[in-house]
């Protein structure tokens, strides 16, 4: 005991031990440690005084003035001894010393060294042990460090060595990724970290399914020596299996509690398509699940791949009401899908889809190409309402009643009017007119009317491309204006992409804000069916003409859906005038007659009979005779008017200055078209 709990000088003691058949006599015997040499005498005070140690038998060695008899319990029986004076050398130390015992001889019997290693005591010291434990001979042979180890104290008794069993498992790893074929071998490491040999127990402890071959489950290892061993991994065969754990324990025999564990995760390499979210947005962005019909909706999905596996050619439906081709939206196609989520999304065109709730599918790998952990999260679903846009039976009535499509070359005044029939006015806010009909709303060619238009009841409203042209043609101002913005007094509509009414023909049609058709035009191209239109288009009909409906007999125009509509008696070309037939009733003699080979004598009749005002209109004035009559009509006080060609071809000649001339001097009044 090198390290008493109480004071050292007092209770520091030394225990021999008689292994032999005989007595020995320890006269002249001594003790030696790192300071000095103490003899060993007979201890009156506590024994019989004898020196010699019987057979078998203990012997305690404590100095002068010892507490030890009163704090440690020892036997009767034993051999009392003293060193020389009041401490065992002096004082043993608690961070290492030596102890040689001696024959009277001055031969070396036994010794022991701990903590610190001394040139004349063999081999390696022993460790360091608590306070109050004493330094242990554990077996005769070998050095201090294999033979001493620490006890519980038992002075003149058998010692009671403090086993101290201490193992550790080691891995190198302790998640796995493993092939559903695959056997994996994986090497755990075992130490004995104890101070004696011990024998170790393996156990495991495994998810169901999954299978473990120990190589060993059972070995014996010295101090600090250490194994390794090897473990086969089988991971569950059946598709839902995905993960694995697999503890694996350790136990010492010489303390039952001391143990180690460590346990493995596995994770299967495979695939697992996991469709987690549907989203639909609107035009402008937002998330909503009730939209109108005729809107285009984004849908967007959330796809990952749960597995550590990456797929190959993956195929993402969406499907509407059924999940069946004719209900099928779109699709988007991946190469590959591995870690990192995808979003999938297509647009749909709702201008056919019945207005009440619908069901959106969305799959991935349906026809189960794939193979994967869970073949039942490969579809969600979500749901939504359409709302029913389609137009009035007011708003139906709404027609175009003229178009202009093949403008003179350099004049771009394009133009399409609409006609409000109804007794009531129109809101035509995001109404538009496209040459793409059939085509997704957003992919259309198409002019919209802004905000807050509005068609009056009985009225009409002109969009051309230009209005400064349309007026420059027409000496009409438009209502609104798209290509150019001439004329800030003239609403613009708003273009996407590029509108232009071909000079070849095509369809055109005005629908409202949600893609419903109002009307339709079909000219110069046979077209596929168009919902609005029936038969064949109506003709071409060249540069600086404008088509027309047909009037019916109360002077509005006819809708049939066909073109007949558009077949009428004449030509209308950009900028003639077009004065509706008047019926006028009177009782009087119609005279008919040729102009010009036989109308001389009836107009000079008709100006000789005039009494109060004449009218005449011409391209030019070169005749003589008539210039004569007309002055004669001035003269009896006959007003005259006359309306000339401003710009004849070759200019206005003097003959026809000279008469102008000689009427106006008379009070004629005469006026020249010019621009």
């Amino acid at each position: 005991m090198y390290n008493p709990a109480s004071n050292d000088n007092y209770n520091e003691w030394i225990e021999l031990y008689n292994p032999t058949n005989q007595s020995i006599n320890l006269t002249g015997w001594s003790i030696v440690d790192n300071s000095g040499k103490d003899s060993i005498e007979p201890d009156f005070d506590h024994g019989n005084g004898t020196l010699v140690i019987p057979p078998h038998s203990y012997a305690v060695i404590t100095d002068h003035g010892t507490k030890a008899y009163e704090n440690f319990t020892i036997p009767d029986n034993i051999v009392s001894l003293y060193v020389d004076d009041k401490s065992i050398g002096n004082g043993l130390g608690n961070t290492g010393d030596k102890l040689i015992l001696k024959n009277s001889l001055n031969e070396t019997v036994d010794s022991v060294e701990w903590v610190i290693n001394y040139s004349d005591v063999p081999g390696a010291p022993a460790k360091q042990i608590p306070e109050n434990k004493t330094l242990s001979r554990y077996k005769k042979e070998g050095d201090s460090k294999n033979c001493f180890y620490e006890g519980i104290p038992t002075p003149g008794s058998k010692n009671i060595i403090i086993k101290k069993g201490k193992i550790k498992l080691n891995v190198e790893q302790t998640s796995f990724l493993i092939k559903r074929n695959e056997t994996k071998e994986i090497i755990i490491n075992i130490k004995n970290l104890g101070d004696f040999p011990d024998n170790i127990t393996l156990t495991t402890c495994i998810t169901r399914g999954w299978q473990i071959y120990l190589e060993k489950n059972k070995i014996t290892l010295s101090s600090n020596e250490s194994w390794n061993i090897n473990v086969n991994v089988t991971p569950c065969q059946n598709n839902s299996c995905r993960y694995g754990d697999i503890s694996i324990s350790v136990f010492s025999e010489i303390e039952n509690k001391e143990t180690d564990n460590v346990t493995l995760f596995f994770e299967i390499l495979g695939s697992d398509l996991w469709v987690k979210k549907i989203k639909t947005y609107d035009e402008d962005k937002f998330e909503k699940n009730v939209f109108k019909q005729g809107s285009i909706i984004r849908i967007k999905a959330f796809l990952k791949n749960l597995g550590k596996e990456e797929v190959s050619n993956v195929s993402v439906n969406f499907y509407y009401d059924l999940i069946d081709e004719k209900h099928l939206i779109g699709y988007k196609y991946y190469e590959s899908i591995g870690k990192y989520q995808k979003y999938p999304s297509v647009l749909w065109d709702t201008i056919n889809i019945e207005p009440g709730w619908h069901t959106i599918f969305v799959t991935a790998d349906e026809n189960n190409t794939i193979i994967e952990f869970n073949e039942n999260n490969n579809i969600l679903n979500l749901s939504i309402e359409i709302v029913d846009t389609s137009p009035s039976l007011v708003e139906k009535q709404v027609l175009i009643p003229e178009f202009y499509y093949h403008n003179h070359p350099g004049v771009e005044n394009e133009y399409i009017k609409i006609y409000n029939p109804t007794m009531e006015d129109i809101d035509i806010s995001g109404w538009y007119f496209t040459n793409n009909p059939s085509a997704c709303k957003i992919d259309q060619n198409k002019i919209n009317f802004p905000e807050n238009a509005v068609i009056r009841s009985k009225s009409f409203l002109v969009v051309t491309q230009n209005a400064t042209a349309y007026r420059w043609e027409t000496g009409e101002t438009p209502d609104f204006e798209y290509k150019v913005d001439s004329d800030k007094n003239v609403s613009q509509m708003i273009s996407y992409k590029k509108f232009v009414l071909s000079n070849n023909g095509e369809v055109f049609t005005l629908k409202n804000q949600y893609n419903h058709t109002i009307d339709v035009v079909i000219y110069g191209v046979n077209t596929i069916d168009i919902d609005g239109w029936d038969g064949k288009p109506i003709n071409l009909t060249g540069e600086g003409v404008v088509l027309r409906r047909v009037l019916n007999n109360k002077g509005l125009p006819i809708d049939t859906d066909t073109r007949r509509d558009w077949i009428n008696t004449r030509l209308y070309r950009i900028g003639q005038s077009d004065f509706r037939f008047n019926k006028i009733s009177f009782n009087g003699e119609i005279k008919v007659f040729a102009s010009p080979d036989s109308s001389f004598n009836v107009i000079i009749s008709e100006i000789q009979n005039a009494t109060r005002s004449i009218y005449l209109n011409m391209y030019e004035f070169t005749n003589v005779f008539l210039c004569d009559e007309l002055i004669k009509a001035l003269v009896r006080n006959v007003s005259v008017n006359i309306l000339l060609d401003g710009s004849p071809a070759g200019g206005i000649s003097l003959e026809e200055k000279y008469l102008t001339s000689r009427i106006g001097n008379y009070g004629g009044k005469i006026r020249f078209i010019t621009g």
